[in-house]
């Protein structure tokens, strides 16, 4: 899919984007019909069960009960599968930025996407990786307005890192450093918590924690923390 897009413009990765979760309900729909219209056939083919003695009646209740339970399965795991394929979409619209990196190019299908459709909404991670690919263009205020719509009230209940770690960025990139130092301070509060852990936060942590010494002159504990600049775009967690 990142191949595909990388040799597709902007309006073509929106077309194939839109055109695919076009799709994705029209087949949900056709598999919930199919499934109903087998488990109809299955019910009416041992209806005249339930007219017989005891014995065949237990069994008839026996049999509907097990239709009953392996059609609300199918029906669970066909959403299921149908919330994941709109998640993979999504995904592969993202890694036009994050792994292509062009995040001009995902910008602008994120226009297009969001003008043409009928339904969508973005959460609060897609918000932050739109304001991230502003950031990594160099078009603050662009970044700002989808920053503005995912900054918490108390940032002591935010615990996504990705967000966490956008922010940050956000604000070192306008050498706000004291803003950043609030958002690195609950990514080190959660990271000493345990809740979030593991190689790329310590990653995320040092590459803020660089360019907080950078601007700062710091260069000794830059050189502790290892990068030499801020990343362009921060990794997911």
């Amino acid at each position: 899919m990142n191949k595909k897009y990388k040799d597709m413009t902007a309006k073509e990765c929106a077309k194939d984007y839109l055109r695919g979760k076009r799709k994705i309900p029209l087949l949900f729909t056709l598999i919930l019909i199919v499934v109903f219209v087998a488990d109809f056939a299955a019910g009416d083919y041992i209806y005249p069960l339930q007219f017989g003695d005891v014995e065949t009646q237990e069994i008839y209740m026996g049999i509907s009960k097990t239709l009953y339970f392996f059609f609300m399965i199918l029906v669970i795991l066909i959403t299921i599968l149908t919330f994941i394929r709109i998640l993979l979409k999504q995904v592969a619209i993202q890694n036009i930025y994050l792994h292509l990196c062009d995040p001009q190019k995902y910008i602008e299908t994120e226009k297009i996407i969001c003008k043409k459709a009928s339904f969508g909404f973005r959460t609060r991670r897609q918000k932050c990786v739109v304001a991230n690919a502003y950031t990594a263009c160099g078009d603050f205020a662009g970044a700002l307005k989808f920053y503005e719509k995912i900054m918490p009230k108390d940032v002591s209940r935010l615990k996504d890192v990705y967000i966490l770690s956008g922010l940050a960025s956000y604000y070192l990139n306008q050498e706000d450093r004291n803003t950043a130092g609030i958002y690195i301070a609950r990514l080190e509060e959660l990271k000493n918590s345990g809740k979030k852990r593991g190689s790329r936060m310590d990653m995320t942590l040092n590459h803020l924690k660089s360019a907080m010494a950078i601007q700062e002159g710091r260069y000794m504990e830059k050189s502790r923390w290892g990068s030499q600049s801020l990343p362009h775009r921060l990794f997911l967690i």
